[in-house]
């Protein structure tokens, strides 16, 4: 299973620290807890990365460790993703609620580093001599002795081209033109999916992983799909500009 579709599979919600009155420190860290979270939902997760980790610091929440350790999932970075949720297992309460999620993702990541591991190398062959093919002699046309002249011959053949071309171009930008569409409905969809969690951020829902899952894959096809599909649309233009020439 290839690493994305692993990060879908097993995506983990959010432990929002926990918030002590009166302290410093915690209002920092909670500051630091609500832009690494905007980071995240932006994509941004090299920047959420280090807002967690700030915010840790300041308040030494087992549930940062959480955050981290998804961030760290979501860079491709498994290892360390691995030591977050070791961590957050050794810190928190046995009787803790996020305790069990958190031993099961732990056991997807070790089995997923498991499979990185490279296999054990061939040894070396020994090389293959291969000869070089001989070349064969070009072909000899002979044109039959009453042959049309060869301004004759060559007449339709820019006609033909350019027609070729005219029905490729037409065909690469309806298909562009498709696919900017399917972008469009893809990016309502991601839109839609967004509103969805921050409003259930901002009432303090739990956080729901199946809408989070459907906001990182629309966001995606909706990027993949607009790109490809401009794309193609503006190759179609173009053939079908370079054939009525």
């Amino acid at each position: 299973m290839r690493l994305a579709a692993l990060l879908l599979v097993v995506s983990f919600a959010f432990v929002t620290p926990a918030r002590a009155a009166g302290s410093d420190d915690e209002e920092r860290a909670r500051a630091h807890y609500e832009i690494g979270l905007g980071y995240y939902r932006l994509g941004n997760y090299r920047a959420a990365l280090k807002e967690f980790a700030d915010g840790y610091q300041l308040a030494r929440k087992p549930g940062f460790l959480l955050n981290l350790g998804q961030t760290y999932r979501k860079l491709g970075e498994l290892r360390e993703a691995r030591d977050m949720y070791r961590q957050f297992l050794a810190e928190v309460h046995i009787d803790d609620p996020a305790r069990p999620q958190a031993q099961k993702v732990l056991a997807e990541l070790e089995e997923a580093i498991s499979r990185e591991q490279p296999p054990p190398a061939p040894p070396p062959a020994a090389p293959v001599v291969v000869a070089p093919p001989t070349p064969e002699p070009p072909p000899v046309v002979v044109a039959p002795a009453n042959a049309p002249a060869s301004a004759t011959v060559h007449a339709t053949a820019p006609r033909r081209a350019h027609t070729g071309l005219r029905i490729a171009g037409i065909t690469v930008g309806l298909v562009g033109l498709g696919l900017v569409g399917g972008g469009i409905g893809t990016a309502v969809a991601a839109d839609s999916a967004a509103k969805d969690l921050n409003a259930a951020d901002q009432a303090g829902d739990f956080f729901d992983p199946s809408k989070d899952r459907a906001y990182t894959l629309d966001h995606a096809l909706s990027i993949g799909f607009l790109v490809s599909g401009s794309a193609l649309a503006a190759a179609g233009t173009i053939l079908v500009i370079a054939s009525a020439r």
